[in-house]
This record gives structure tokens, sequence and C-alpha cells, in this order.
């Protein structure tokens, strides 16, 4: 799995969108600009945007998007480089267009999701620009609206975080179904370049298939109101850490008034013990070239 894909892009003029659409977590001509560090080392730079709205298959969309590239330091090793344009059900949430590119000094990888909810499926493709220039497709199942792994960064910006009350989501990544475990732990004052802000550390525990595949170090802290900006994300990775904090922040135009707490699903608090139950499984058919 990418983590990548769960922190940033990897690690809204409210006169195009009516108020009613969606939450006062965010606005459009939101930006949030981060400085990313690996193990302390400065890496790169990562912006996440609310745009205006476009229209896939004829439904209004809330555009996100995210850029990543890395400094001069990291450039001198290797090329790296993600953008990442999502859109998303202003109702729901629910995703419905997802473009992924991927930069490294090797290749670039291109990512389509597509999220069908008439056919209950998510057509994936995705093309890697190295010699073989290999082409996969994928059909995944799907049971209900579900959340690419970015957006889901804004979805949960819109529930209702108690300390101690789990929240579970699923959530769409590289052509696979994973589960999410959403912990707020306890109340925390951080001080990034944007400023000191009293925040919410969350933790969230990776799932697929009734397995947890990412425990330990994948944390958020959320400003502690009801826009829940990111201020701070850490997640641990193969080697080492890698850690976004907010650098600038650039807040939408309009006020809008809608929560979508109505969305979240939260969990009776589990003790430290207790094994959280996974999901229903999720068929999906078989990857072909």
């Amino acid at each position: 799995m990418n983590k990548f894909r769960i922190i940033i892009p990897l690690l809204i003029t409210a006169c195009l969108i009516p108020a009613s659409l969606f939450g006062a977590a965010f606005n459009t001509g939101e930006k949030l600009e981060y400085s990313l560090s690996w193990n302390g080392i400065p890496a790169g730079t990562t912006v996440m945007e609310v745009r205006e709205t476009s229209e896939i298959n004829g439904k209004d969309a809330i555009h996100l998007s995210s850029r990543t590239w890395a400094n001069s330091f990291v450039s001198l090793f290797t090329k790296v480089g993600n953008d990442v344009d999502c859109y998303i059900d202003p109702d729901n949430f629910a995703s419905l267009l997802c473009d992924i590119t991927s930069k490294s000094s090797k290749r670039t990888k291109y990512e389509k999701a597509i999220f069908d909810y008439d056919k209950n499926e998510v057509e994936y493709t995705e093309t890697k620009s190295d010699k073989k220039n290999k082409k996969k497709t994928k059909t995944v199942m799907i049971t209900s609206e579900i959340r690419d792994s970015f957006s889901s960064i804004y979805y949960l910006r819109t529930l209702d975080l108690k300390e101690g009350e789990k929240i579970e989501f699923d959530t769409f990544s590289g052509g696979t179904i994973f589960q999410n475990i959403i912990t707020p732990i306890k109340k925390e004052k951080v001080s990034v370049d944007a400023g000191s802000f009293d925040t919410i550390k969350v933790k969230n525990v990776v799932m697929e298939d009734g397995k947890v595949i990412d425990e330990g170090e994948n944390l958020f802290w959320l400003t502690d109101d009801e826009e829940k900006i990111p201020v701070k994300i850490k997640t641990k990775l193969e080697v080492g850490s890698l850690t976004a904090k907010l650098k600038t922040l650039v807040k939408g135009e309009v006020k809008l008034e809608k929560p979508l707490s109505a969305y979240s699903t939260p969990l009776p608090a589990v003790q430290d013990n207790e094994t959280v139950s996974s999901p229903e499984h999720i068929n999906q058919s078989p990857v072909s070239d």
C-alpha cells in the first residue's frame, strides 16, 4: 500500500457551489501548503486545494487536488512528484473520479479510478511509462459509496471526532479496498510555520480483509474546531517516518452551513485488548494486463 496516498498526494468560489451542498469544514478556494520532511530532513512540498466545481457524468462535483514535489536536495538523488485530482459527490462525499500521476526518475505511473454506483463497481486503470509501458485494468465491486484515500482526508474533517470514540470507513487506493479505523486520541497544542493551533490528535489503523496492515505512527493533528484543518500529519515508513507540517493557509471565501457529521459512523469505544470487527469482504475481480 502506498502511504503517500494516505497522507499526501503521498503523505471550494461559492457562487458556483450552493451552501446547502456540503459541510462547513472547508470552502472553495482553500489552499493548504505543507513542508515535508523525512526523519527531520527537509524533503519537499505538498499543496492541497479545493477548486471550483466540475461536472462528472452530468452531476456537480467538488474538485480536490494535490501537488507534491521534492526539494532541490532530494532531487539530486531522485526525481519525485505526485499530482492528484479527485472529484467527489457534494451530497455524501462519495468519490466519482480520481486521477493520479506519480513521477520518479525511472518512470511515470498514471492511475484512474471511475466510480459507478449504478453498477456498484469501480473501474481502475494503471499505466506505467517505462520500457514495458504496461497497462493494467481492474474492476472492483463495491456495496455502497466509498472514498478514495486522498478525498478521505477531507471527509475526515466533516466527522464529529470525540476522544476514545472510533469511526470506521472504507477507502479505495491502487485498485484495492481498505478499511480505516479512526481513533481520536487526545487534544494537543501544535506549533508549525502557519501558527500555533489547538488540535485533536487522531490515529488511523488501516486494514485489508479484516487484517491490520498499517498500525502505529499514522497520525493526524486536526484543528479542534469545525474546520478540522490538518496541521500536522506523520506516517511511519519502512525506513524512518515522513512528516507534513502546515506552512501556509488560505481559507475559502465563503462560509458554508450544512455539517456532514450525519455521514459518520461512530463505533463504541474499544478497549486496547479488544478486536475491532471489519466490514464485510468486498469482491474484487482479477487484474488483467
